[in-house]
């Protein structure tokens, strides 16, 4: 097989005039503070060659093939790979066995450790590995790659990593975009993770083909007032399993596979194709509709199946305990299938659909309330947009906006509309005189709802929850005015 890497495909970061050494342990104290005890603490075997060779040649600084006591570094200048293959596992396996794997390079340089082939019975293991800036790991029908992850030990990659033809590898932490912008391709095989990060200082892409990655915790990192590097999840195939959290405005797009786990959400995921499963959906992710900050959250599904527990979209957010705002939470249907068991549409939260098919075999409640908002009391609700498509659901409870423009809208059950929230009552009586705003509206401007053209049922309007019939009117209302 060759392998062959190409000029264009260097990262450029850094730039030093020093001896290839020397720059690299430059880039250790700069970029990664916690690997300089791990340097100095261990002995340093260097690649020397300037061209390509393998693991076991005698092409080390020290004048020795790798062992369990020292940080590999293949870091000098020229364009190179050092295989790992067949002969090293079966010759010398105790060669892959080190306590450190340091990749990087000059800014006219590329450098590659390829673990070529070299079967499933013996594994490189070491205690963190970096793939630094203007160099790659390709792993391609090999053991596991195993970091051990002691300390401030983990995969770090700044540079490219790629997995294919069914190998398998595990590590407690992995960091892309943290010393430069890091790349993952993980083609098949497994991949397995305890906590990883993706986007930092610099930008992070994990792009997953096929094979299936395990993660305990993924967090995908965004932008913190466009400082730093976003980070995004690509899942084109394949199955991805665990809780991937998305932090200010990360993004995260699925297209094919399966993606079984949780999502936390103040970022956007894109659902083209595939299918999710979860057990619960909260858009952003909040503690019963409140918490400390101002996540935001949205869901644009174009294709593709989400089958997921109660769905909660929407909240109240706050800085200071004193003034709360409505947290924006969206899901924009357009085509595929979403399931779920319930929907609760708060403050901020909107559905809007243009297209598939959503069946809600629980309630959906569109809510409103009256919030401490700018020095003042002011009125925010959920909002239901069909305008296409398919919806289907055992009820419906407003006091926000439900407006169908398109469409059908097949309700088993009731719909009942109501005014605000009763905390939202309470407030708005201790602090204002004026009479309780009548705060729903259902409009429908093509009414197809049962699927036969008029609606079904019995429609009920409360003025407010829990307030005697006085304040109620109840109609038969298949096609005709509500009295």
């Amino acid at each position: 097989m060759t392998f062959r890497v190409s000029k264009e495909s260097g990262v450029k970061i850094n730039n030093c005039n020093m001896k290839t050494v020397d720059c690299m342990k430059s880039i250790l104290v700069l970029l990664m503070p916690g690997l300089v005890s791990i340097a100095s603490a261990q002995v340093i075997n260097s690649w020397t060659n300037a061209t390509s060779g393998n693991w076991q040649d005698p092409k080390w600084s020290l004048g020795i093939r790798p062992g369990s006591s020292q940080t590999i570094m293949l870091t000098n200048q020229g364009w190179k790979a050092v295989a790992i293959g067949a002969n090293t596992t079966q010759n010398f396996p105790q060669s892959l066995n080190v306590s450190n794997v340091f990749l990087g390079g000059y800014t006219d340089s590329f450098n590659v450790l390829l673990l070529n082939y070299a079967g499933y019975e013996v594994p490189l293991t070491a205690g963190s590995i970096t793939v630094g800036s203007n160099s790659a790991m390709t792993i391609l029908a090999s053991a596991a790659v195993n970091v051990t992850n002691t300390g401030n030990s983990r995969l770090e990659v700044g540079g490219t990593v790629n997995q294919g033809e069914f190998p398998a590898v595990n590590t407690s932490i992995l960091s892309l975009g943290n010393i430069g912008p890091g790349i993952y391709n993980l083609t098949n095989g497994t991949l397995t993770v305890v906590t990883g990060y993706v986007g930092g200082a610099f930008t992070g892409q994990l792009n997953q083909y096929g094979g299936y990655n395990s993660v305990s915790t993924l967090r995908i990192m965004g932008t913190i007032y466009g400082q730093g590097g976003a980070g995004e999840y690509d899942l084109y195939d394949g199955a991805l399993g665990g809780a991937v959290e998305l932090h200010n405005g990360a993004l995260m797009k699925q297209s094919g596979g399966t993606f079984v786990g949780s999502v936390w959400f103040d970022g956007t995921y894109e659902l083209d194709g595939g299918l999710f499963t979860n057990a619960n959906l909260a858009i952003p992710t909040t503690d019963n509709g409140y918490t400390m900050g101002y996540p935001a959250g949205e869901v644009l599904q174009t294709g593709g199946t989400n089958q997921t527990g109660p769905m909660y979209l929407g909240g109240q957010g706050t800085g200071d305990m004193l003034y709360y705002s409505p947290l924006p939470g969206a899901y924009v249907l357009s085509n595929g299938l979403l399931v779920a068991t319930s929907t609760f549409l708060d403050v901020g939260g909107t559905v809007t659909q243009t297209g598939g098919t959503f069946t809600n075999s629980g309630q959906l409640t569109v809510a409103a309330n009256l919030l401490h908002y700018s020095y003042g009391l002011s009125f925010f609700c959920g909002q239901y947009d069909l305008q296409g498509g398919f919806l289907a659901g055992s009820s419906i409870v407003n006091s926000g906006y439900f407006t169908q423009s398109g469409g059908t809208n097949q309700v088993t059950g009731t719909t009942q509309l109501e005014s605000i929230d009763t905390e939202g009552i309470e407030l708005f009586r201790q602090h204002c005189a004026k009479p309780l705003p009548r705060a729903e509206r259902i409009c429908f401007q093509r009414r197809t709802i049962d699927g036969v053209g008029h609606p079904s049922g019995r429609l009920r309007c409360l003025s407010s929850p829990g307030r005697d019939s006085s304040g109620t009117r109840a109609a038969d209302v298949g096609g005709r005015t509500l009295g």
